[in-house]
């Protein structure tokens, strides 16, 4: 049985029922309300009555706090509403011409998905480390098709460079120099990668070599 946490609501509700609620107890599992008992119910009001609005104060044992459960983890795990989605091909278009400083990072894939969401967790994490030589947006491939074919856009996650309307290649020893193409865990190897690839851009290279190597052996 779900853990019930009681929270007490204080305040009045004045409505075509005729009652006035001073307080209610609402018993609540992580996911839906079990149970609304209320109490102290004079009928002192006509029913009709108008209706004003309750206020409300909520007091939740600090034992109970974060206790959401799979609620919390799956909010933790998708981390893709802290980052910016493009949405339109157009859109994709503008956002690697209009910088011209700073590297564009497009993460293509779907928020949804297992790999991205890892992949997202690492994106969002780094961001505020390097925007002032990065950005990143988000883009999904089923909602923008246009770049699937071009890109070869077939895993579940990939993440791209761009540098003053170039695409930028990188050398990771996996044999393909396109892309990173799987889910990254350690924030620091990222930003490690996009220093590289933000100095190699701005020499004018259009491959450079990542600090480490990324085959097989690396990755599993």
């Amino acid at each position: 049985m779900a853990r019930r946490t009681q929270i007490a609501v204080s305040g009045s509700f004045h409505g075509v029922l005729g009652s006035s609620v001073e307080t209610l107890l609402l018993f609540l599992s992580p996911r839906k309300f079990d149970r609304i008992s209320p109490c102290c119910v004079p009928r002192t009001h006509s029913p009709s009555a108008v209706c004003s609005l309750p206020v409300l104060r909520f007091e939740i044992p600090k034992s109970s706090r974060g206790s959401a459960g799979a609620v919390g983890d799956e909010r933790e795990a998708d981390m893709s509403y802290l980052l910016p989605h493009l949405h339109s091909g157009w859109a994709v278009d503008q956002a690697i011409l209009a910088e011209e400083e700073r590297l564009v990072i497009i993460r293509f894939g779907h928020d949804w998905d297992e790999t991205c969401m890892q992949m997202d967790e690492v994106l969002s994490g780094v961001a505020e480390t390097i925007k002032n030589f990065a950005v990143i947006y988000l883009v999904d491939i089923t909602e923008v098709p246009d770049f699937n074919t071009m890109y070869e856009l077939y895993d579940p996650s990939t993440v791209m460079f761009f540098f003053r309307n170039k695409h930028i290649m990188i050398d990771l020893g996996t044999g393909n120099n396109n892309k990173i193409n799987w889910a990254m865990k350690d924030k620091q190897e990222f930003v490690d990668i996009v220093e590289t690839v933000y100095r190699g851009a701005r020499k004018g290279r259009g491959l450079v070599i990542a600090p480490k190597d990324y085959s097989t052996k690396y990755r599993y």
